[in-house]
């Protein structure tokens, strides 16, 4: 299964177009490592460029979450739904579905 992480930089002071680094977990079965190496992998990113405030953690159905909920617990899982942040770590990160991820805005505010 591969997973697709994204984060955005948009410049708003000058309306530039939002560009989006897309970055692929390619695992072949559960590898809890290979999650946690790129979430800390963006946290890296984060750290170098103030303009990444988010993380999107693209999912096809807000059923298809139960691996996150053995890795970080239910409690954390429940809040990638709204979006939360990790200790030492900038970016927001949020669950995002094939369906929710077709509606985010050019420009975001968050």
């Amino acid at each position: 299964m591969s997973q697709l992480w994204e984060y955005s930089n948009t410049n708003f002071l000058n309306k530039e177009k939002m560009t989006k680094q897309r970055f692929f977990v390619a695992t072949s079965g559960n590898d809890d490592e290979a999650y946690r190496e790129a979430m800390q992998y963006a946290c890296k990113l984060a750290d170098n460029d103030p303009e990444i405030k988010r993380v999107v953690l693209l999912v096809h159905t807000k059923q298809n979450t139960g691996w996150f909920e053995r890795i970080f617990g239910r409690e954390i899982e429940k809040q990638l739904f709204k979006g939360t942040t990790f200790k030492n770590c900038r970016p927001v990160f949020k669950f995002e579905t094939k369906k929710t991820y077709c509606r985010l805005p050019i420009f975001s505010t968050d």
